[in-house]
Order: structure tokens, then C-alpha cells, then sequence
């Protein structure tokens, strides 16, 4: 997983957007399949869903998944016409 946490430690310097960052993060994941994508997901939670104040941490969890699903549907819809 070190790799892994390389890669996207390297992509937090050079992409500095939420949104562009989501949309790497979940391209990387399709294309390369990491061997545990939740353990990406809960180390770059907080840029993947930025915590608003006074949410809870499985909240901040079920934004940042619903994020992803959200550029899965749009990169599977992309892939498939």
C-alpha cells in the first residue's frame, strides 16, 4: 500500500481542488485496482469529503462515497456510450 500512498501523497501536491482531486482519485481506482480501496478512501477522506464543522466522521465517510459513486456513474456512462 506504500506505493499507493506515494501516488496520491504526490497528486495532493500538484492537484490543489476537491474536485479534481475526487476525479483522480476515482479514475486511479478504476484503472489501476489498488488491493484496498476503503484504506484510500479513510486515509484521503479530508480531501476526498473536506469535514464540515461539527459532522461526524461516518458522515463525513458516507459524503466522500457518495462523491465517488458520483464520478463512477459518470466515468462508467463515459466509457460505455
Amino acid at each position: 500500500m506504500e506505493l499507493w500512498y506515494l501516488l496520491f501523497n504526490d497528486a495532493l501536491r500538484e492537484i490543489r481542488g476537491v474536485y479534481s482531486f475526487r476525479r483522480f482519485f476515482v479514475r486511479t481506482i478504476i484503472t489501476s485496482s489498488p488491493p484496498d480501496p476503503m484504506d484510500l478512501v479513510h486515509r484521503y477522506l479530508y480531501k476526498l469529503a473536506p469535514r464540515i464543522k461539527d459532522e461526524s466522521e461516518e458522515h463525513q465517510l458516507n459524503r466522500a462515497l457518495q462523491h465517488i459513486e458520483y464520478f463512477l456513474s459518470k466515468y462508467y456512462m463515459k466509457t460505455n456510450k
